[in-house]
């Protein structure tokens, strides 16, 4: 009986350790306004608020914070937002963002104030977290359960039914400093390519171009109903004047898991809830 205890206890301090092993970094996401989500930041010394968008591209900070955290920022650098209007802001060197017990360094990082193109009444938001934060780095995203989970490696999905390889497009913009995802939606036997945007909190976009070729008429409300498999099926679409076959948005993406392996550039989906 005594035999029997004593191995039961070493099981169970060997399974401690072995989820203790495996456990990874966990980022905690908060509301910020609507769908949109915010991250908990410590830079500096000082405790500030990035809203979490990956659709962002590149990780920016307001030129408050940069001013705080002892930067000038220098030169030029410009991006695009997905309705085609430029953005010129500015950069800084060697800035580390802390998050809980993770420490995330940046050799350059933006400067831009995030403010200027939120609607008046929104709280005070210190700048953007973008997926660029996490190059080289396994990140899965549950937007369902606010968080983000990074790993060490990407785990190898035990049940292969539960989970689903997407075909995907990693851009590092017109000056190769950003990193943004494109998420494939073939139709008609055509990719097409649309924007991983946690950020587009309204309807998922479809360019001009798309709803002629895909032949969409219009619903009474002025959307466009369709399948984006193997996103989604029958969702409401918005069409709009936009840089890209289309949009998704923070509705298709929080409902599913995904990995996104910014090391080999590959990104599954999680099929089963």
């Amino acid at each position: 009986m005594n035999l029997k205890r004593n191995i039961s206890g070493i099981l169970f301090l060997l399974l401690i350790s072995f989820n203790h092993a495996q456990a990874q970094d966990t980022i905690r996401l908060f509301k910020y306004a609507g769908n949109l989500k915010q991250v908990r930041v410590t830079i500096a010394g000082r405790t500030c608020h990035l809203l979490f968008d990956s659709g962002g591209g590149f990780t920016l900070l307001s030129p408050e914070l940069a001013a705080q955290a002892g930067k000038t920022p220098y030169g030029q650098m410009s991006g695009f937002r997905m309705s085609g209007e430029k953005i010129n802001y500015q950069r800084i060197d060697s800035i580390t963002i802390a998050i809980g017990k993770l420490d995330l360094f940046h050799p350059e990082m933006g400067v831009w104030d995030l403010m200027s193109i939120l609607p008046d009444g929104l709280p005070k938001i210190d700048g953007v977290l973008s997926l660029k934060s996490f190059e080289g780095r396994v990140v899965e995203l549950d937007l369902g359960k606010d968080m983000l989970i990074l790993h060490d490696e990407a785990p190898r999905p035990g049940n292969q039914s539960a989970w689903q390889s997407i075909s995907a497009r990693f851009a590092t913009g017109n000056e190769g400093n950003e990193l943004t995802i494109f998420l494939n939606i073939l139709r008609n036997n055509r990719n097409y390519w649309f924007l991983f945007d946690s950020g587009n909190i309204g309807a998922p976009l479809l360019s001009s171009a798309t709803v002629n070729e895909w032949r969409l008429p219009a619903d009474s409300t002025g959307l466009y109903v369709t399948d984006l498999a193997p996103l989604a099926k029958q969702v409401s679409c918005e069409k709009r004047d936009i840089l890209y076959d289309g949009a998704l948005n923070f509705g298709i993406i929080s409902q599913r898991r995904f990995l996104l392996d910014l090391r080999k550039r590959k990104i599954w989906m999680h099929i089963r809830h």
